[in-house]
């Protein structure tokens, strides 16, 4: 890690420890919402899993960065530290990340493009939905407890979504392997459909280009090895 102009620079092997650390942290998270949610603790169980999947947004984010530097293009390190920070911003990359699996990964392409229909709506309720899991609010009228406003359904999707995105994420992990491991240059491809991504504006037009980035990962990867 260097510093240049108050900001901090990150090494590939960095990248890959942060990665790491996040996705244990990840992990656990949901591993406690679980239990949280077997323990019929809705609120609980709701704010966890949400943390997790916010855990999971900034491995995204890191991930992208070290293609990018992987491939010999310039990173926005300060940029991406208050992204890193920012709640909104983890909210907004979850739900952009979402769109990529399932263009990337050719699921559904409608269902893509409806999820990104309402980003800043989306995220703005999300991150309420949060607080209100975690604090004694006020409507107006009445003070609000955490059990008034999050549901069983609620903490339910909210758990099975982030055990779901940590699966995925998973095999990605496994995959890609270790940033630091790989020669500079390897993903080349990638690394310069994902630097279109800062050059564009137009948010549907970074999520075809994160797809076709996350498809040229897949297609260039040799298989998983058969465990028979």
């Amino acid at each position: 890690m260097r510093h240049e102009e108050d900001q901090v620079i990150l090494s590939l092997a960095q990248i890959d420890q942060g990665v790491e650390l996040l996705f244990a942290n990840a992990s656990s998270l949901c591993d406690e919402s679980r239990r949280l949610l077997e323990a019929s603790s809705w609120p609980r169980a709701f704010a966890l899993a949400h943390l997790a999947r916010e855990e999971m947004s900034k491995i995204i984010m890191l991930q992208a960065a070290g293609l990018k530097s992987l491939a010999g293009h310039e990173v926005n390190w300060k940029r991406l530290s208050a992204r890193l920070r920012d709640h909104k911003s983890k909210l907004r990359q979850e739900t952009v990340e979402d769109a990529i699996l399932l263009k990337g990964m050719g699921v559904d392409e409608k269902l893509a493009d409806l999820a990104l229909s309402n980003v800043d709506a989306a995220v703005g309720y999300r991150n309420k939905q949060k607080n209100a899991a975690l604090y004694v609010g006020f409507n107006g009228k009445d003070f609000v407890s955490p059990s008034e406003t999050i549901t069983q359904r609620q903490a339910e999707r909210t758990v099975m979504l982030a055990e779901l995105r940590l699966q995925m994420l998973g095999q990605e992990r496994q995959l890609i392997g270790r940033l630091s491991e790989r020669e500079i240059g390897s993903f080349a491809e990638v690394g310069e459909l994902v630097k279109g991504v800062t050059d564009s504006q137009d948010i549907g037009e970074r999520i075809e280009i994160l797809a076709r980035a996350l498809a040229t990962v897949r297609s260039n990867l040799p298989p998983p090895a058969d465990d028979a």
